[in-house]
């Protein structure tokens, strides 16, 4: 068991890790552009180096503390690498990330795994031990000091993997995972059966049963109950107009091969932004000198393409929910809004990044039979 004095040496470099690890907790509400007139390295670069020591020096920090003897004297000289070295490298490359350079997708990755970081390394240093009792703690917290570091681990590789991807890398991921979002959604919509509609929502329904009968009025009446227990009706009269939102189920089916179709030829754009402007966006990663950075209005051109078709896939979602409650109005509503934001990714086919016309032919055939799907309504 190590001695009072021998925890000296580890005081001083763990209060400065905790420190820093605050400092730069607090630093992420109020993050601002870098100021600096003088060139800024490879943001991506020194993500990946800081990330990998990092990695490397929790990894032996987290065997230290795993195993006997515990010598503090060890661990302290861990913490002021950390301290001197990686985390300054960490909180430089979070303030040279501007998203007007490296764009907003990528700046938001890093600012997340960076504070995903923060958050596991903050729970580490609270297991270090600052005197003797603590140490025979540590025995019976070998889980919990495995699973932090773990958390450390994870956040290390996925800094490196942004660092490895780049701009366009980065790009690609996401946008492959948008319309990954859309052909789950399709699937879903090709494998639900509006015959089939009280399985499908069945736990709903039977939780409605359930309070009609507790309310004293049997499953399917409407109104209220009044002072004499006699159900006031509020069902429409046979003189009444339908409401917008009725359905049949032959009107259900054919509403389901109409969104099928309409959903179909929105998620073609997705491959065709992939191939014709995303994948070819020029590379730029943590190998690439800084000079190679593309300009700024081609970068808020990615943002704004990833955002549109981010866009889509949560507007399917919507899209999906109204037709599974059979309400043709918000269907039809949903179908117009993604029509608009199909339209607006489809522009950027227009041009390649060296402003040369392409894909003129297929634009002019997926506009007309969006067209036409949409003249079905």
């Amino acid at each position: 068991m190590p001695s009072i004095t021998s925890f000296k040496p580890l005081n001083e470099p763990l209060k400065t890790l905790t420190y820093l690890l605050q400092s730069f907790q607090q630093g992420f509400s109020t993050h601002t552009a870098p100021s600096s007139t003088f060139p800024p390295p490879n943001c991506l670069s020194l993500l990946h180096d800081s990330s990998s020591l990092l990695h490397a020096q929790v990894t032996k920090l987290s065997l230290l503390l795993l195993n006997k003897p515990f010598t503090p004297s060890a661990i302290a000289s861990i913490i002021t690498s950390i301290n001197s070295q990686i985390l300054p490298g960490l909180m430089a490359a979070n303030e040279i990330c501007d998203a007007r350079m490296y764009s907003q997708a990528t700046h938001d990755e890093v600012h997340i795994s960076l504070k995903d970081l923060t958050i596991a390394m903050i729970a580490l240093a609270k297991q270090i031990p600052t005197n003797e009792s603590e140490v025979e703690r540590l025995e019976g917290e070998s889980e919990i000091i495995l699973q932090i570091t773990g958390q450390v681990w994870k956040s290390c590789d996925r800094l490196k993997k942004i660092a490895e991807l780049g701009i366009a890398g980065l790009a690609l991921e996401k946008a492959r995972a948008y319309h990954t979002l859309m052909k789950d959604a399709l699937q879903e919509i090709e494998e639900w059966d509006p015959d089939d509609d009280d399985d499908f929502f069945g736990e709903a329904d039977s939780d409605s049963d359930n309070e009609a009968k507790v309310n004293g009025r049997p499953s399917g009446a409407s109104g209220e109950v009044n002072r004499d227990g006699v159900v006031s009706s509020n069902q429409q009269s046979d003189n009444d107009p339908p409401a917008l939102d009725t359905i049949s189920i032959q009107d259900t089916h054919a509403l389901k091969a109409h969104v099928l179709e309409f959903s179909k030829h929105i998620r073609v754009v997705y491959p065709a932004l992939i191939k014709g402007r995303i994948a070819p966006f020029p590379p730029f990663n943590r190998t690439s000198a800084l000079s190679s950075l593309v300009s700024s209005p081609d970068i808020r051109t990615l943002d704004q393409l990833l955002q549109c078709l981010k866009r889509i896939s949560e507007e399917m979602d919507e899209l999906a929910g109204a037709l599974y409650a059979e309400k043709a109005a918000e269907v039809h509503r949903y179908q117009m809004s993604m029509t608009a934001l199909a339209q607006e990714c489809v522009e950027y086919l227009k041009t390649d990044w060296q402003r040369n016309n392409q894909y003129d032919d297929w634009i002019s055939a997926w506009t007309k039979k969006m067209e036409a799907i949409n003249a079905k309504v």
